[in-house]
């Protein structure tokens, strides 16, 4: 199954928005910046209320509860998914939608094991250089 020359691109970051890495290096030395939030996707998949919490306090606009369940159901992956506004045609075509899956390591399931082997070792030896490690 496998991505590819797609996959081989994004890890050697020439893909249309640059290296993710060298991306994620730069906004994690400012991550305790007043005006710099860092979220997890892993996060907002399992506690989806608090992470939108979290950005209501970091952004000084606190919610009422039934505000925040609105907020928070709306941005769920099911409504998002079916949200025309929220989703465009990535330029890679079905292979790369076939990823957006909206479960936590859902990807593994898409990949080849040696693809596989590649992201795990690729972002373990990448993001260790920042001092960021993935914990799920």
């Amino acid at each position: 199954m496998g991505m590819g020359r797609i996959f081989n691109n994004f890890l050697k970051g020439n893909v249309v928005h640059g290296c993710w890495f060298e991306s994620i290096a730069y906004w994690w030395k400012h991550r305790n910046d007043d005006n710099v939030l860092f979220l997890f996707y892993e996060d907002m998949k399992y506690d989806l209320k608090g992470s939108v919490r979290k950005i209501s306090n970091f952004l000084d606009k606190p919610l009422d509860e039934n505000t925040l369940d609105e907020i928070t159901r709306r941005s769920s992956f099911d409504v998002m998914k079916e949200n025309k506004n929220a989703n465009f045609r990535v330029p890679f075509g079905d292979k790369a939608e076939q990823l957006r899956m909206g479960k936590v390591g859902a990807w593994r399931n898409r990949l080849t094991p040696e693809e596989s082997q590649a992201i795990d070792e690729t972002f373990n030896a990448r993001l260790a250089e920042i001092g960021l490690q993935f914990q799920y």
